[in-house]
């Protein structure tokens, strides 16, 4: 497992992942990358033509790197939040979102 000074990064090595390691939480924060809409829009059965901005916003993540602090979220995991929770950051042209620990909702298992 990669280690950062004080947060523990994600083992996965994937181009996002090597940006994460740029930054590191501190506290109980999480740094987290919301699942997204698809590119595509969506047609429902009887042929309606959904556009991508009318489609609700996934409330679910990945989980980038956890602060020292927190406990019950570890790394990879994929959590639930809420839809306006977090500041948005940018690490090396990748898009992350920074939470307290507390507003992660629940996890995937």
């Amino acid at each position: 497992m990669q280690k950062m000074e004080g947060s523990k990064m994600s083992k996965n090595v994937s181009a996002e992942t090597k940006v994460a390691t740029k930054f590191e939480t501190f506290g109980s924060r999480l740094m987290i990358k919301r699942h997204t809409v698809e590119d595509a829009e969506e047609k429902t059965n009887g042929g309606i033509i959904i556009p991508k901005s009318s489609q609700d916003t996934p409330n679910t993540a990945v989980v980038y790197a956890v602060g020292p602090e927190v406990k019950h979220v570890e790394i990879d995991d994929v959590i639930v939040v809420g839809l306006y929770t977090g500041t948005d950051v940018v690490v090396g042209g990748e898009s992350f979102t920074i939470i307290d620990a507390d507003d992660a909702l629940g996890r995937y298992r």
